[in-house]
């Protein structure tokens, strides 16, 4: 029986599938490839399986499978040592931590892609890499102006005898725009807000 055979019939028709939008039968037959590329020993066939895999997770805005599955594929890329396996993992994962909020987790791995990428010669890779990086940052400024304006709106709003106090912690505050959400959260204004007006901070913004 050629086992091969079946795991390339299985990724065909995986794609066929996921062409369709047909999600599930899709990672059916990448699932029966993967099981059969562990058994046949193919680590590098193993990776490739859980990259197709968590990609459908990810069409599905399933992001912790998805990420479980690309962090899986990415060792795996280190441990047989292709390195443009590696870069293409760790773009992929960036997508999914973009796609979650998770903007300096994106950023640390699209930096290690572009490394990789440029290490390898893959200047497309590289290139796209850049532009992720770009898209990223403008998204991490607008979260946090987003969530400026929800603290200033509630404070004009109902509690204007405190907005002095409040805008000269948002003059220092002002420095932590490169950081996560929860850095914001977690500074001055944001302490100062919840606590002294026991407001929920970590609903959506500009809702």
């Amino acid at each position: 029986m050629d086992r091969v055979g079946i795991v390339e019939a299985c990724n065909n028709l995986g794609i066929c599938y996921e062409n369709l939008g047909q999600y599930a039968e899709a990672n059916a037959r990448y699932m029966q490839g993967r099981v059969i590329l562990e058994e046949l020993g193919d680590r590098a066939g193993v990776g490739a399986a859980c990259t197709k895999i968590g990609n459908v997770y990810q069409k599905l805005g399933q992001y912790d499978t998805a990420i479980t599955l690309h962090e899986h594929a990415k060792v795996i890329a280190e441990e047989v040592g292709n390195k443009t396996s590696m870069g293409k993992a760790c773009n992929i994962l960036a997508g999914c931590y973009q796609a979650q909020g998770q903007y300096d987790t994106a950023i640390m791995l699209l930096e290690q892609g572009r490394a990789i990428d440029e290490e390898v010669g893959d200047r497309g890779g590289a290139g796209q890499a850049c532009g992720d990086l770009g898209v990223c940052c403008r998204r991490r400024l607008l979260d946090f102006l987003c969530y400026v304006v929800h603290f200033l709106l509630v404070l004009v709003k109902g509690f204007r005898n405190h907005v002095p106090q409040c805008l000269q912690m948002l003059v220092v505050d002002i420095s932590v725009w490169r950081q996560p959400r929860q850095r914001l959260i977690h500074s001055p204004l944001g302490v100062y807000t919840r606590e002294m007006f026991r407001l929920d901070l970590e609903r959506p913004p500009c809702q």
